[in-house]
């Protein structure tokens, strides 16, 4: 089974993670092809923008924890993160459902977010015992603010799609398809001067990067360090508490999702 899918068209390419019976959650496999897709699409002429979201009822429920107890350095290190941000194009993530840690650095790697009402977001290293190594303790405080941002980290609570519309987590909700939606707006990036579009969105990624590369560069050193130290028996022991507080967490009376 193919643990992704990618369609281009009129200028813009749909990146799909298909593990829809594990929430597309990240394993070897699908860090492996989200790596090799952007490679290939990074040198293809033909994509003006993008789109990334997930099969079936999740966006993506972050790496997965069975993979994770097999092998965690083979995971958490995988230069997929890095390579996402080394593209040439905007990236619109069409967050469909639950978009948890490893998912949530995926959806903060894009341009911006739109959100499904059905979309929640939460940061859980902290339940995990590890430190983010791709991106989240500079990305997630630049879209939210600091202080909402060390809230998420630190307490692990989810962020349901109104909150994260009204702290700019997303520009949007998306009472429709969202997907069908995020394609629009690409197509209309797509059909602008791909000149002035690159040179609009270098300058943006300019200006970010001032403050950001140092603060990545030290997120990589702590991480290297805390995930050195994990071992397999230390995930599992985690594993089945995460799995309980998420299902309780997304199933609260009255919550979207």
């Amino acid at each position: 089974m193919n643990e992704l899918n990618t369609t281009i068209a009129d200028g813009v390419a749909v990146v799909t993670l298909t593990r829809p019976d594990a929430r597309n959650a990240l394993n070897g496999a699908l860090l492996d092809a989200l790596d090799d897709t952007f490679h290939a699409l990074n040198t293809n002429d033909a994509v003006r923008c993008a789109v990334i979201t997930g099969a079936g009822k999740a966006f993506c429920a972050g790496i997965d924890l069975a993979a994770l107890e097999q092998d965690p350095l083979a995971l958490l290190l995988h230069p997929v993160a890095q390579t996402i941000a080394a593209r040439r194009f905007p990236l619109i993530a069409a967050v469909n459902g639950p978009a948890i840690t490893g998912g949530l650095e995926l959806a903060l790697q894009a341009d911006f977010r739109l959100a499904a009402p059905t979309a929640v977001f939460a940061d859980t290293h902290v339940l995990v015992g590890i430190v983010p190594g791709w991106g989240m303790s500079t990305l997630l405080p630049q879209a939210v603010g600091e202080g909402r941002a060390r809230e998420m980290s630190l307490t692990g609570r989810f962020v349901h799609a109104d909150e994260a519309e009204r702290i700019g987590l997303v520009n949007r909700v998306v009472a429709a398809d969202v997907v069908a939606e995020a394609i629009t707006v690409a197509r209309i990036i797509a059909g602008y001067d791909h000149t002035a579009v690159a040179a609009i969105r270098d300058l943006y990624t300019a200006h970010a990067h001032k403050r950001l590369d140092a603060l990545q560069a030290h997120e990589t050193t702590v991480f290297n360090q805390i995930v050195a130290a994990l071992t397999p028996e230390a995930v599992r022991e985690r594993r089945a508490d995460i799995i309980a507080r998420g299902r309780a967490l997304t199933n609260q009376p009255g919550r979207n999702g």
